[in-house]
This record gives structure tokens, C-alpha cells and sequence, in this order.
């Protein structure tokens, strides 16, 4: 099958792959390289068949016209071919792309519709939470003024559920070590072995030297007591951020927001907010906006005048 004829039949073919396209451009590619091999060599040899007489000339030089008609007619080829394959991967470039946003359309609907189904009744939940425990704070705060005999304060709800206390260090264990330290040193030596008790809590150690005929030299010790502590260090308290400190909006832009921030979490404060947002929520109008009809005049570029 000659090169035309695989051309023909994938331009024809309406399965097939991008694979085999661009096999098909590498095949002709080759082929066009192969030509042009041979039209270089027909041309070097033109001159020996102008000698050869008249009929071996024309010959000749059909044989060069035909070479490069040929390579021109696979240039042609090429060409459609590259184009067949670049709209067939833009063709399957965009069913990726349409794939994507239908999947993308898909999810954005359902995460819509959870949102729309969701969030009032979680918005709502969390208003009541807040509510609750700043009525539990606020009964805490009357019964702690007025404390019964030996009680302890009660604490506020979150602080007793969310807030990590402070831990003072806490001593595992404790005991009386007595250690060598180099004289007039305070703090123990790191090798405590080989060294010589002499009493009295005196002691040394010999240090060696190079010269092992050389007269002796030690370091002087003496004993110190230490206390070993073993404890596990303090921890400091951490407070959580308190609910009362979130932002709850309305569902939409124009709806009333289900909760607004504090920035104390006293609370009477926070309830004083909860009868604010209520009364917010039960007078609360949407008013429509009004459409306005506004006229333009926009430039548009002159037409050209075809008077002489």
C-alpha cells in the first residue's frame, strides 16, 4: 500500500485513533525525508544524462519532475493530516472539558442544595447552644456571689469542657546523690569512674600522658551532695475560642443573620445579643430592590464614506 493510499484511508476512517494519526505523520514525515534524498541525487545526476543523449535527458528530468511532485503532494498530505489531528484532539480535548463541568455542575447543585436544606437548622442549633450556656453561665455567676459554706465556684460551662488547665510540675521522685566535682568546681563531673578516694571527701584521678616514664600528674576531686529531681513539667492553661465569638449569617445576603459575634462572652452580654438578634429576626423585611431603566448613548465607529 503505497503512502497515498494509508493517507486516503485514515482521512477516510472516522474511528481512527490519535495514536495512529501521528504514526501517520511520522510515516510520512520519513517519506518526505526519502524523497528529498532522491531528488538531491537525481539532480547531482542530471548533467551525466543531458550526455547520454536526448531521450535518456527527458527521461531524467521527468523522473525529477515527478519526485517533486510527489514530495509536494505528501507535503500537502502532511499538512491535512496535522490538521485532522489537532481537531481531533481539541474535539476530545473539549468532551474532557464538557465532562469536567457537568461533574463540576453536579457537585456545585448538590453542595446547593445541602447548604439551602442544612444550614438553617445547623445556624439554628447552635444559636440554642449558645443560648444554653450563657443561661447556665448567668445562673453560675448569681449562685458563685453567694457561695454555700466549703463550696467551690462553679465554673463557666465552656472553660469546664473546652479549656485545657494549668498542671503545676509535678515531682516524681527525689534523692540525695554524693558526687565528685573537680576542686572548686560546683557542678558534678561528667566521668565519675577511676577516681581515687583518699577520705574526707577528697579524691583524685591520674592523667594519663605520652610520656609514661614522665613523674605523675592528677586532677584533683572533691565530693559534693546533689539533689536528683525527676518531675514532669508544669503545663500551661489554654483557653478555647469561645462560640459566642463566631459569625452565623443569614442564609442569604438579604436574611437576618442567625447569630453576630460578641467579643465578650459575659454572659448577660451574650444574652442581651440573643434578644437583640430575635428581635431583628421578627421585623425583619426584605425590601425588593427596584429595577432602574437607565438610557445610554454609546460611540460606535463612523461608517466610511465610499463618495469620491
Amino acid at each position: 500500500m503505497s503512502i497515498f493510499e494509508k493517507f486516503s484511508t485514515l482521512m477516510r476512517s472516522n474511528k481512527a485513533t490519535e495514536s495512529q494519526l501521528i504514526a501517520g505523520e511520522r510515516e510520512i514525515e520519513a517519506a518526505i525525508q526519502g524523497a528529498r534524498t532522491k531528488l538531491f541525487t537525481l539532480e547531482e545526476e542530471m548533467p551525466a544524462a543531458l550526455m547520454r543523449g536526448d531521450e535518456e535527458r527527458i527521461n531524467h528530468r521527468n523522473l525529477i519532475m515527478r519526485t517533486r511532485n510527489e514530495i509536494e503532494d505528501m507535503e500537502t498530505a502532511l499538512a491535512l493530516l496535522r490538521k485532522r489531528a489537532a481537531e481531533k484532539a481539541e474535539k476530545e480535548a473539549e468532551a474532557a472539558r464538557q465532562a469536567a463541568y457537568a461533574e463540576a455542575a453536579r457537585v456545585s447543585e448538590a453542595a446547593q442544595k445541602k447548604l439551602r436544606e442544612r444550614y438553617p437548622k445547623l445556624a439554628a442549633k447552635l444559636v440554642d447552644l449558645i443560648a444554653t450556656i450563657a443561661e447556665a453561665d448567668a445562673l453560675a455567676d448569681r449562685v458563685n456571689a453567694y457561695l454555700p459554706s466549703g463550696a467551690l465556684p462553679l465554673p463557666p460551662v465552656e472553660a469546664a469542657v473546652r479549656d485545657r488547665p494549668y498542671e503545676p510540675r509535678r515531682i516524681l521522685s527525689e534523692k540525695l546523690l554524693d558526687l565528685w566535682c573537680l576542686r572548686d568546681h560546683d557542678r558534678p563531673h561528667p566521668d565519675q569512674s577511676n577516681i581515687e578516694d583518699l577520705g574526707g571527701g577528697k579524691g583524685r584521678r591520674e592523667i594519663e600522658r605520652a610520656d609514661k616514664k614522665a613523674p605523675p600528674h592528677y586532677d584533683e576531686f572533691e565530693k559534693k551532695t546533689f539533689r536528683e529531681v525527676t518531675y514532669i513539667r508544669e503545663k500551661i492553661g489554654v483557653s478555647g475560642e469561645r462560640l459566642c465569638r463566631i459569625e452565623l449569617p443569614g442564609l442569604s445576603a438579604d436574611d437576618a443573620p442567625y447569630w453576630r459575634s460578641v467579643t465578650f462572652s459575659d454572659a448577660g452580654y451574650v444574652l442581651n445579643r440573643l434578644t437583640e438578634l430575635q428581635a431583628e429576626r421578627d421585623t425583619h423585611e426584605v425590601a425588593a430592590e427596584p429595577d432602574h431603566t437607565l438610557t445610554e448613548l454609546v460611540p460606535v465607529q463612523a461608517p466610511i464614506s465610499n463618495a469620491a
